[in-house]
């Protein structure tokens, strides 16, 4: 039992630094702030309003064009004048990565979208030139700029500019109506001046965090006016700023993009109604969010056999949290010919109702019955539950978004790998599970417990930050612990797989290779064997 031995004590070493690094408890630190109704009449109480996402209108016929192999200073151009043009109705799709054409692909299948190729980037901003009022240009020397020209951009329809591209945009007939150079000496100044000057004329019911240098979502950004930062939680003066922008903005609101360091990011965000919905590199939401998908509702739920005296094994694929893992690296995994020969479990983005019902048209379609699609942390965005200031308004938020989806378990992650028994109350509450998830590491104990409401509780034995070979050492100290402590019942593991790293036909090849004392299930089928295993007496 040395492996988990070591991540037994792995994870309590993460425990305890979360708990040193993130902020105290929601009960005793929670911002003082009251900001819960916003200009546009809309407070917490309207929840859960459908879509909490901005949406586009329908696309017309869209205008494509390969941006692949251009600089980071004329994607930033290109994508800003998308996000102009698509507000009116989505007109400019732009290819940014290889998984943009197996998209744009289905969705012309799916949606009936019709297109047409351009091949010279200037030929775009020629052709929508009068939708533009002008162009705002960046600060290459302070590159967080950027940030503040999308948000600009955003509420000036102008085009975020690099110095360089200044003179080839004016002989378009596009002046600069902003030049952000030389005005400011550091962030904190700079952020403080767009807050006060910029964020009265944005959206108030979402904020984006989004490195100055990623180029993608900016579209979507520039299209709904969304106030576009990164503060570094780090850096004492802008961490100041940060909470002071988080507190006197509304509770209960999501934020796209990414931050900069996950767990005390995360951590922030949920102390100040906060949840986060990693897209930073999602392209073309200022299209996909234009699109319109009937609910595909539940799948019937699975047949639950008679449990019997063996271990029992379930895989799930972690990060679906992320839009653009989503979008990418999911896309790979599931194309991997051994998908549909292993039960798998594949966490899956609520907030693609609103932002990408394609990938929800596409997953549902193609999925086998050896797949489930499972509830993403923590709900419709990533939070840290035990942190959050008002669960039960979160809770109503997500649950439209589960009903639509068809979502009947959740995975869910705390800072400090716990998971108490009011927080899988409160979820089971407002949301039909079968079951909940918790964490991406082990924290010691066996794994799987119930709820004072009966509501089974699966932990994963895997530790995220390793890689997949570790499996084969958790099933074999599985089988010696079912030995010597577990010998007359079901013993149930559950592995949060590294769904960036870990392809369907690495876990095929293992699953196969397990002798009869192991039974591999789909992850709710686990919840269900679990619930009869103890209604019949065999665990408590």
């Amino acid at each position: 039992m040395k492996l988990n031995a070591i991540l037994v004590i792995l994870g309590l070493l993460i425990a305890s630094t979360l708990a040193n690094c993130s902020p105290q408890s929601a009960d005793s630190s929670a911002p003082t702030s009251e900001k819960n109704d916003d200009d546009t009449g809309i407070s917490t109480e309207d929840y859960p309003a459908l879509p909490i996402f901005p949406k586009s209108p329908p696309p017309g016929t869209l205008e494509v064009y390969d941006t692949r192999y251009d600089s980071l200073e004329m994607k930033l151009l290109l994508i800003s004048l998308q996000g102009v043009v698509n507000r009116t109705q989505p007109r400019i799709f732009l290819i940014t990565a290889d998984a943009e054409v197996f998209w744009l692909n289905e969705a012309k299948t799916t949606f009936s979208l019709t297109t047409e190729d351009v091949t010279d980037p200037w030929e775009l901003v020629e052709q929508f030139k009068d939708e533009i009022d002008g162009a705002v240009v960046y600060d290459p020397d302070l590159i967080q700029s950027v940030n503040v020209a999308t948000t600009f951009a955003g509420l000036n329809n102008a085009l975020v500019a690099h110095p360089s591209l200044v003179s080839q945009i004016e002989q378009h007939g596009i002046s600069v109506i902003k030049d952000l150079r030389g005005q400011f000496d550091d962030n904190v100044e700079m952020y403080r001046w767009a807050f006060e000057k910029l964020w009265p004329s944005c959206h108030h019911r979402i904020l984006a965090f989004l490195n100055a240098e990623t180029p993608t979502l900016r579209d979507y950004l520039v299209a709904h006016r969304i106030f576009t930062l990164q503060l570094d939680f780090h850096r004492p003066k802008e961490r100041e700023l940060l909470e002071e922008i988080l507190d006197k903005t509304p509770r209960n609101i999501p934020v796209l993009g990414w931050v900069i360091d996950e767990l005390i990011g995360v951590a922030t965000l949920s102390k100040y109604g906060k949840f986060l919905t990693a897209s930073d590199n999602s392209p073309n939401l200022s299209v996909y969010s234009g699109l319109e998908l009937e609910k595909p509702g539940y799948d019937e739920p699975p047949d639950i056999p008679e449990p019997e005296n063996i271990i029992y094994v379930g895989f799930a694929y972690t990060d679906a949290d992320n839009l653009a893992y989503v979008q990418g690296s999911m896309l790979t995994q599931w194309l991997d010919p051994a998908r549909g020969t292993v039960p798998l479990g594949w966490s899956f983005n609520a907030a693609a109702r609103d932002l990408a019902p394609h990938l929800v048209a596409y997953y549902q379609r193609t999925k086998t019955e050896q797949d489930v699609l499972i509830g993403p942390p923590s709900g419709i965005g990533y939070m840290y539950p035990n942190l959050y200031p008002d669960l039960d308004t979160f809770l109503k938020i997500t649950k439209p978004y589960f009903e639509w989806s068809g979502f009947r378990t959740i995975w869910l992650i705390n800072n400090d790998l716990t998971l108490s028994d009011k927080i899988v109350t409160a979820y089971t509450k407002y949301l039909a599970l079968d079951g909940i998830f918790i964490d991406y590491w082990p924290n010691g104990d066996r794994g799987f417990h119930f709820a004072s409401d009966g509501t089974p509780v699966l932990r994963s034995w895997y530790v995220y930050l390793l890689g997949p070979e570790q499996i084969s050492d958790i099933l074999a100290d599985a089988a010696v612990a079912k030995e010597y402590f577990y010998p007359d019942s079901p013993f149930f593991v559950f592995i949060g797989v590294n769904a960036w790293i870990t392809p369907p036909s690495y876990i095929a090849d293992i699953a196969n290779g397990l002798d009869e004392r192991y039974q591999v299930v789909r992850p709710d089928v686990m919840f269900g064997l679990m619930k009869k295993a103890h209604e019949q007496g065999w665990i408590e």
